[in-house]
């Protein structure tokens, strides 16, 4: 998965963001992790170049 999201952003032409990790959390639900250059807000920005990769009905940013 990561790697398809990575292609998904590379294809988009996205410049200093990039997925180091996507991991299943103990409630099934997809973390995604980014390089120190990429912030969550990156990916949330972007999220159209790489949503249609999974079946979700929300995205959110942990705010601790």
């Amino acid at each position: 998965m990561r790697n398809k999201i990575n292609s998904a952003i590379k294809t988009a032409k996205i410049d200093n963001l990039l997925v180091s990790t996507v991991a299943l959390s103990q409630s099934e639900a997809s973390v995604i992790f980014t390089i120190s250059e990429g912030t969550a807000e990156d990916l949330l920005k972007h999220q159209k170049v790489w949503k249609s990769l999974f079946d979700f009905t929300e995205v959110k940013k942990d705010e601790k």
